[in-house]
């Protein structure tokens, strides 16, 4: 009885061991970031939504990336365009967090989490449009915008860009 009870414990260990293997595996590194530059595609496009994520590294696991998404019917023959810009940072886990202040001063959180070759995009709170799903790498290079270059200019330091922290835009 003892030798049964010991077995079952060894393997309920050893299955619990290989669960917790497998899904260090699955999370990104720091290091894994890096390669992360160019041009992501939302995985759900269509004539009327798509999306696109823009992944610029900048050093010191800090991140540059732009949101450009449209959301709309074929019924209505219409769409909305939404863009958002900023810097992440990669955390512990391995996930790129950003806050992105929108109206009235609310802060909404975008989580980024790479896998292989996709990027998938998480918001906690409203904004005009939503942003979430798989991006997965399209091409090398991206065209900056304008939202872009502002967001690169705010998420570095004054000694590198000489401007001061508290100049407006």
């Amino acid at each position: 009885m003892k030798e049964k009870m010991m077995r079952i414990i060894v393997t309920v260990m050893l299955t619990l061991l290989l669960c917790s293997l497998t899904l260090l595996a699955g999370a990104a590194s720091k290091n894994d970031w890096k390669n992360t530059a160019g041009c992501y595609v939302w995985t759900e496009s269509s004539q009327y939504n798509n999306g696109v994520l823009n992944i610029k590294p900048l050093g010191d696991d800090k991140y540059l990336y732009e949101l450009k998404v449209m959301r709309g019917s074929e019924e209505e023959d219409s769409a909305e365009d939404f863009v958002t810009a900023g810097v992440f940072e990669i955390n512990e886990d391995g996930d790129g967090i950003a806050e992105v202040d929108y109206q009235n001063n609310d802060t909404v959180e975008l989580r980024f989490v790479l896998k292989d070759k996709s990027i998938t995009a998480y918001q906690d709170g409203p904004l005009p449009l939503d942003v979430q799903g798989e991006y997965r790498f399209n091409e090398d290079s991206f065209d900056v915008s304008e939202a872009a270059a502002a967001a690169l200019l705010a998420g570095l330091p004054e000694k590198q860009t000489g401007l001061p922290e508290d100049a407006d835009d």
